[in-house]
């Protein structure tokens, strides 16, 4: 086995995500491993796949459906268009800054 391959559990760390969603990203054909033991069934992955790893966990908390992060990482272009459509940020504008209180 090739050492640059990182066993469930310890990609699940660097990943940030539990082993369990990593097995059903497996099943679901989202964050598919770089090897599979045939006699054991153990799940191995590569450093590489730790920024997808980490993306899907960062959309995942933003409620971002599955179905949408597998288009994301698809990387083919234009799969993001009309997402943002009506959408506002819930949150004040970079550009406008609170004004500062006077120190007495």
């Amino acid at each position: 086995m090739d050492e640059a391959l990182l066993p469930i559990g310890q990609f699940a760390r660097l990943g940030r995500l539990s082993i369990k969603q990593l097995r059903h990203y497996d099943e679901l054909g989202l964050l598919v491993p770089a090897y599979v033991d045939e006699h054991t069934g153990y799940r191995y992955y590569l450093h590489e796949q730790a920024r997808d790893a980490l993306s899907i966990g960062l959309l995942r908390s933003l409620d971002v459906p599955l179905a949408v992060i597998a288009k994301v990482l698809s990387g083919r272009p234009g799969v993001l268009e009309g997402c943002t459509s009506g959408w506002k940020p819930s949150w004040p504008s970079a550009g406008r800054r609170r004004p500062r209180s006077s120190a007495s």
